[in-house]
């Protein structure tokens, strides 16, 4: 008597495949808010990191020539960056001598917060560097002498 060996199929069974889908998807179900909040945590840490650098670079440059950034109200990525301002570049009809002028205060072209806004430098009786935060709206955080809101501010005494 010959045996038929049955050909055994290579491959996996539908339900290996919905089980297996199945808990991927459990998976990235859980994982999703996890990281999506880790992200906004990190935005958050590093808009809060950035208007501390961009109000030292302030200061240091009022300290180093006794001169404000020309704008009192800087909203502008280019009005950053502007030599006028002196914080990234100097102009010579602004700041003549370089022995007072030790900039470039900030290593980097400054670019926006990390919501693509670009940060905001207010300069008079309330003065700092604020990042408008995730709903990219200014709360009043400079008239309201706090931050409001998600504004993310740091006052210049």
């Amino acid at each position: 008597m010959a045996h038929i060996m049955a050909k055994k199929e290579k491959g996996f069974s539908l339900i290996e495949l919905i089980v297996t889908i199945s808990i991927i998807v459990i998976l990235a179900g859980i994982v999703t808010p996890i990281v999506g909040n880790m992200i906004d945590e990190a935005r958050v840490s590093r808009a809060t990191s950035e208007v501390k650098v961009l109000a030292e670079a302030i200061m240091n440059l009022y300290k180093d020539t006794a001169i404000w950034p020309q704008d009192t109200s800087i909203t502008t990525t280019a009005a950053w960056n502007n030599g006028r301002n002196g914080l990234a570049a100097r102009t010579a009809a602004r700041f003549p001598s370089t022995r007072t002028w030790k900039g470039p205060y900030v290593q980097k072209q400054i670019a926006e917060d990390p919501w693509r806004t670009p940060y905001i430098y207010n300069r008079g009786t309330i003065s700092g560097v604020m990042s408008s935060g995730p709903n990219k709206t200014n709360n009043g955080s400079f008239s309201q002498r706090q931050a409001q809101g998600d504004d993310i501010v740091y006052y210049i005494q």
